[in-house]
């Protein structure tokens, strides 16, 4: 098991090399781990929030045009 303790920088975006620990700390051995993985990378792709990424349901897959509906609470300010 590897243990991730590097803290990660106060800025508002991951850096690559933030993103790369992140990746490292996932095992996949196991479906769990694959979908620990997809969620992860889902996250890290859409700059979807926890709670928009763990709410998503089967209907928010659109597997013909390979896209995901997220709901979100506001819009981004920047």
């Amino acid at each position: 098991m590897v243990r991730c303790m590097n803290e990660l920088t106060r800025d508002k975006y991951l850096s690559d090399v933030e993103q790369e620990q992140l990746r490292a700390c996932l095992e996949r051995n196991k479906v769990k781990d694959f979908r620990n993985a997809a969620l992860l990378e889902l996250m890290l792709v859409s700059g979807g929030r926890c709670a928009e990424i763990l709410s998503l349901t089967r209907s928010d897959l659109n597997l013909v045009e390979v896209s995901v509906y997220l709901r979100g609470k506001k819009l981004p300010t920047d």
